[in-house]
């Protein structure tokens, strides 16, 4: 997703400012080879491209970049802004395309060779961002988006970090099952297997925490290389995994890469899984941050 925001970002910026050039600033535009000699064009294409069409791009033209950055900044309100400006880029790439075509036909000037393929090319570009646009959201599975009730949250995935004034070895603890005890409120573990303190892989613990009973299986303990990774399931809500990354920037200084991956089982699920939006992910690692730093 975040490739497709990118590359429709690049394009959507390209078409909005050529237009808007084209209108405010055209022997600028020209001078870019965003806007061809007026001499190189019939005077209705050319009145068309340079004036009604430029006013129009630059008033609707921007939706579509627009939509691309929220997507990238996984805002929920992309995809319908996204609807909106792919309609409009749809309509005036057709526009610049089949002008074209039908006035040559006609015997009427469109522009130098070179000029007419970069007309159609750009014009190919714009379709094919839109329509992009259009199926990455309503036609493909999206991730920590909310949706309607007829097209749930049922799956999402967030990863952040978070930097503590701690060495590796003394960071990477904290988040087992025993070192959040030491910051996390509430944070009573009960060993199932074993039935005691552990960090090996295969290790079962229960959780009773924020009002919600969750289920711990470690996966993954590689203290040496600062990676675990959990399995966690609450019942009639939600499962998935939790991984953490500790890496030493210096002597006394670690990130921790946590990354969550959770699918939602129930209304319930879907529910948390809604309220967990990358402003609120990050909100919560900066959160853990303060209190790891309280506790030290």
């Amino acid at each position: 997703m975040t490739v497709v925001g990118v590359l429709v970002l690049l394009l959507g910026l390209f078409a909005w400012i050529g237009q808007s050039l084209s209108l405010l600033a055209p022997s600028v535009a020209r001078t870019l080879g965003v806007l061809e000699p007026e001499e190189d064009l019939d005077p209705a294409l050319h009145v068309i491209e340079a004036k009604a069409e430029a006013v129009m791009d630059m008033l609707l033209g921007w939706t579509l970049p627009a939509s691309a950055l929220l997507m990238i900044l996984e805002h929920p309100l992309w995809p319908y802004l996204a609807l909106f400006g792919s309609a409009v880029f749809l309509y005036f790439a057709g526009l610049i395309s089949l002008s074209r075509f039908f006035l040559k036909r006609a015997g009427r000037k469109v522009g130098r060779p070179a000029a007419e393929r970069t007309a159609y090319v750009f014009g190919g570009l714009w379709a094919l961002s839109s329509i992009a646009m259009i199926v990455e959201r309503w036609f493909l599975p999206t991730e920590g988006i909310p949706m309607s009730e007829s097209s749930p949250v049922t799956h999402v995935t967030r990863s952040g970090s978070l930097v503590l004034p701690l060495p590796l070895t003394e960071a990477f603890p904290l988040f087992t099952a025993e070192g959040e005890r030491g910051w996390v409120p509430g944070w009573e573990p009960q060993y199932l297997h074993p039935p005691r303190p552990s960090n090996d892989q295969g290790t079962v613990f229960r959780t009773d925490h924020g009002g919600e009973e969750t289920f711990w299986i470690v996966l993954r303990y590689e203290p040496s290389r600062g990676v675990a990774e959990y399995g966690r399931f609450t019942p009639g809500s939600r499962l998935g995994t939790v991984s953490v990354e500790c890496t030493e920037l210096e002597l006394s200084r670690t990130r921790v890469q946590v990354t969550y991956a959770l699918t939602a089982i129930s209304d319930e699920g879907r529910d948390a899984l809604a309220k967990m939006g990358a402003d609120a992910y990050e909100a919560m690692l900066e959160e853990w941050r303060e209190l790891i730093i309280q506790s030290l």
